[in-house]
């Protein structure tokens, strides 16, 4: 019998596990890349409202990031 019959190939358990590490790690970047648009949110898009911002885009954070919030949201709820 080969080892396809008896159950005993490792080729198939050897995908599966290359499949979930793959699926572990873009998982992982995923959660980074949310960390990062979070943390822009809300550091950076607040600097805008401040009085010593330049002019040209204070009050303006749909001007200069004219997505980043429904784009944070959108990766956050599919995560």
């Amino acid at each position: 019998r080969t080892e396809r019959e008896t159950g005993t190939d490792r080729t198939g358990s050897s995908a599966q596990s290359k499949l979930y590490l793959l699926w572990c790690r873009m998982l992982s970047s995923e959660r980074q890349y949310v960390a990062v648009l979070k943390g822009v949110e809300e550091t950076y898009l607040p600097l805008l409202e401040l009085s010593d911002s330049p002019a040209s885009i204070r009050r303006k954070e749909d001007s200069v990031f004219p997505n980043w919030t429904s784009l944070t949201n959108f990766h956050s709820q599919n995560l």
